[in-house]
């Protein structure tokens, strides 16, 4: 089962800006992109509503890390994008702008009171 989330957030420990994007989709079979964060520097962390940057209530999405100037890197995991859910999907991206890692830290659950 996919797991459903209302934000991502994307830490850079790499030497490089980058920007996030999604890849999502409706149906399973077309993808289409989102549009893009504005750059993160070396050791800032983003968190993004995908709504935000134009992603449908409901849609499958894939985190791309935009690295500038060099290699992208997509994420191997797949969410379900959920508007208001409190959960946030939990990346780094490590590396050099053509030799980097992206990786899924975890999904933070925060309890509403």
């Amino acid at each position: 089962m996919t797991d459903k989330v209302g934000h991502v957030s994307l830490h850079n420990g790499g030497g490089f800006v980058v920007k996030m994007e999604f890849k999502y989709t409706s149906d399973g079979v077309n993808w289409k992109k989102s549009e893009q964060t504005d750059g993160i520097t070396l050791g800032k962390t983003k968190k993004v509503d995908p709504g935000d940057l134009g992603v449908p209530n409901g849609s499958t999405i894939i985190l791309k890390a935009i690295v500038v100037a060099g290699k992208d890197n997509e994420a191997k995991q797949q969410f379900i994008y959920e508007k208001g859910n409190p959960a946030t999907a939990e990346y780094t991206i490590t590396g050099t702008t053509l030799n980097n890692t992206l990786g899924l830290i975890g999904i933070q659950q925060i309890a509403v009171h």
